[in-house]
C-alpha cells in the first residue's frame, strides 16, 4: 500500500455525517438519489437514472493532492467492478476541461462529472475528497471523508456486500 494512503476505515462503523442544514445521516438512511450531474460530453445524468445497484460517488479536484493520490486505486478497482457499481466521480474544478485534460492525462477511463446543481446536504461534507457509498436498495452504505486506499480485497468484497 501506498503509505500516504490510509485504508478505508472498518466498514461496519456507523459513520455519521452532518450536512450544514440537516439531521445527520447515517448508514442505513435512505440516500437522495434525485441528484444530476453533468458527464464529459454536457449531458445530464441522474444518479436515479442509473442501473439499481451500489454507488461509489466520489468528490475530488485536481488541485487537491490527496484526491490525485488516491485516483490510481479507484482506477483498479473501476476496471475490476465497473459492471458492478456506478462509478460517479465528480470534479469540484471551476474548469472541466482541466478535470477532463488531468484524467486523458493519466489514461483513465472511469466517467467524470461536474455537479450541476445545488447537492442535497448528505452529499456536502465540506471536505475532499469525499467517498460516498450508497447500496443497491439506495440506502446510504458509507461516507468517508479524506483519501483511501480503494485498491484492496476488502473494499471490493465489502462493494460486493452492497449488492
Amino acid at each position: 500500500m501506498n503509505p500516504q494512503l490510509k485504508e478505508v476505515p472498518d466498514m461496519d462503523t456507523k459513520t455519521r455525517v452532518k450536512g450544514t442544514q440537516s439531521e445527520a445521516v447515517a448508514p442505513g438512511d435512505p440516500a437522495e438519489l434525485n441528484v444530476q450531474f453533468f458527464d464529459e460530453n454536457d449531458q445530464l445524468v441522474s444518479l436515479a437514472d442509473m442501473p439499481k445497484q451500489p454507488y461509489f460517488i466520489n468528490f475530488w479536484a485536481t488541485w487537491c493532492p490527496p484526491c490525485i493520490a488516491e485516483m490510481p486505486g479507484i482506477a483498479k478497482v473501476y476496471a475490476d467492478k465497473k459492471d458492478e457499481v456506478n462509478f460517479v466521480l465528480v470534479s469540484f474544478d471551476t474548469d472541466f476541461e482541466k478535470a477532463k485534460a488531468f484524467k486523458a492525462k493519466k489514461g483513465f477511463d472511469f466517467p467524470i462529472y461536474r455537479i450541476a446543481y445545488d447537492l442535497p446536504d448528505m452529499y456536502n461534507t465540506g471536505s475532499l475528497p469525499t467517498t460516498i457509498l450508497i447500496n443497491a436498495q439506495g440506502k446510504l452504505a458509507l461516507t468517508h471523508m479524506g483519501m483511501a486506499d480503494y485498491d484492496t480485497e476488502a473494499f471490493r468484497e465489502y462493494l460486493e456486500g452492497l449488492q
